[in-house]
This record gives structure tokens, C-alpha cells and sequence, in this order.
């Protein structure tokens, strides 16, 4: 996706993922990822992650519904989401084959049953599915503060329209996932990862302290 940048990894990465891993085998089912901006995020949990999913975990039938702040950002990782699984290099590993009937930005299946599509803080959903994900649901920059109305309604949304579209199974065997990450903002009421850790949510929260990340 950007082959001029040099990956370097970092302690933060690896535990990431890890988590990530644990959310895709069901083993937490709601967790908040707080971290700074620039700290590659969205690049694992909204454009790696269903790729993985599909392919190298071997869960090509899996469902993802992935929002964001607007639809630019949400049809951005949707986009580069489809771009990784159409790559020769890709398909060389894992060939699963995208739908043509089904197939654009902000909704794409495969031949598996599998679908992801995107969505925009607010918007619709359309469909239910194991993994349900926001990514810097209060706007992203962090010097615009936002109304108690909007950021009611955020929750509002989160708790009342996207939770509600798991995919239903047995208390013991998860099917569905709930995945809320941004950076925090100094909201009031609290921001939705805020409001998520109140109502019990697993938390992964980094922040930077007298400008060390810690």
C-alpha cells in the first residue's frame, strides 16, 4: 500500500496485533484501542484486518462492518482493504476471489460468503456481522470539540444500531466482536471509547507522557 515508506516495527505493533488476533478468535469480544495518531491504527485494524481474516487466519465467510468519522476515511481503508486482497501477491497465498455483482468501495463480498462494508459514524448498516468496528468515531481533530448533542448521538448509534447487528450464538461460543479505536478526546459527556470503558469494555490505552510514548 506504501511501498516507499520502510516498515518499522515496534513494541506497540506486536501487541496490536496480538490483540487483534484475540478479537478475530472471539477470545475478547469488546475492547477499546486508545493511541495516538500516526501510530498505525487504522492501518491494522481497518485495512489489514479482514485480509488476514480471510486469508491467512482461513475465514473467508466472515462478515466485517467497518466505520469511521466520514466516508471518506471509511471508503479510504475499505479501498486499500480490497487492494491488499487483489495483489498477486496475495492471491498467490490465499485466492479468494471478490464477487463482481457485489463489489465496490464501501461494500465488497467474496466467493466464500464473506463481506465487508463501510459506513460513516451515523450511517446505516445493512448487514450483521462477526466483527463490528469504529475507528475515530468524534472527529479527529481533536481541537474541535463537539456539541453533547453529537456526541450523545454517537453513543446513541454505537449502542442502539451498530451493537445490535452481531451475529447471535450461544453464550459460550462468540460470534461477534466490538472494536472501538481513536485517539481520546477531552469530550463531555466522554468521548465513545470513554463510554465504552464505562460500560466494560477491555482496554488497550497509550498516550504520550512529557512526549515519551508510553
Amino acid at each position: 500500500l506504501d511501498p516507499a515508506t520502510p516498515f518499522r516495527g515496534n513494541w506497540h505493533l506486536d501487541f496490536l496485533c496480538d490483540l487483534l488476533e484475540a478479537v478475530a478468535r472471539f477470545q475478547l469480544t469488546e475492547v477499546v484501542i486508545c493511541v495516538p495518531p500516526g501510530f498505525s491504527k487504522s492501518w491494522c485494524v481497518s485495512k489489514a484486518f479482514v485480509p488476514w481474516v480471510w486469508g491467512p487466519l482461513g475465514h473467508p465467510a466472515r462478515r466485517s462492518l467497518n466505520a469511521a468519522y466520514k466516508d471518506s476515511l471509511a471508503l479510504r481503508d475499505s479501498v486499500d482493504a480490497r487492494r491488499i486482497i487483489e495483489s498477486p501477491w496475495y492471491q498467490a497465498r490465499w485466492p479468494v476471489t471478490l464477487t463482481s455483482d457485489q463489489d465496490t468501495k464501501s461494500h465488497f463480498d467474496n466467493d466464500r460468503r464473506g463481506s465487508r462494508i463501510a459506513t460513516h459514524v451515523g450511517g446505516g448498516t445493512g448487514i450483521h456481522a462477526n466483527y463490528l468496528f469504529v475507528d475515530d468515531a468524534s472527529n479527529t481533530d481533536p481541537r474541535e470539540q463537539d456539541s453533547e448533542e453529537r456526541v450523545l448521538a454517537v453513543h446513541d448509534w454505537w449502542d442502539k444500531v451498530v451493537s445490535m447487528r452481531g451475529i447471535g450464538a450461544p453464550d459460550d461460543e462468540p460470534l461477534t466482536a466490538r472494536v472501538v479505536s481513536g485517539q481520546r478526546l477531552p469530550l463531555t459527556p466522554v468521548d465513545l471509547p470513554g463510554h465504552c470503558i464505562e460500560r466494560g469494555y477491555e482496554v488497550f490505552e497509550k498516550c504520550w507522557d512529557r512526549g515519551v510514548f508510553v
